[in-house]
């Protein structure tokens, strides 16, 4: 089982339903969503995708899943104060560079920690 299908396994088993994402990011687990059953819902941003989640959250009751590719990190991040605030259930994953790439200035390279520290419960680097 690679790193995908462990992550699509785990949210669906988790009751995920809708995951809302920019296009780029985590494809390989977002076709194995599909296969177990749960839909990916395209966005216009990353701040769309987490007020989406967001929305979702607060109508359904369950936590909601937002996706964005390192670049987006920082848009995904100024759109979970609303549901930080309000303490709805959101869900924020974002993707990095390979270990090798970072800390080297690649580019678009920062460090997410900082960026969610003041909108999340919970941040860590898997």
């Amino acid at each position: 089982m690679n790193g995908a299908e462990w992550l699509a396994r785990a949210l669906a088993e988790a009751g995920t339903t809708h995951v809302f994402f920019v296009e780029s990011v985590l494809r390989r687990t977002l076709l194995q969503l599909k296969d177990l059953g749960v839909t990916p819902i395209l966005a216009h941003s990353e701040k769309a995708a987490a007020y989406m989640a967001d929305g979702y959250a607060r109508i359904v009751g369950r936590p909601g899943v937002c996706m964005a590719q390192a670049v987006g990190a920082a848009n995904l991040a100024s759109g979970l104060q609303d549901p930080f605030l309000g303490r709805a259930p959101v869900v924020a994953l974002t993707g990095r560079k390979p270990p090798s790439f970072q800390h080297r200035n690649a580019y678009q390279e920062i460090p997410h920690a900082p960026l969610f520290a003041a909108v999340t419960k919970f941040s860590t680097t898997v």
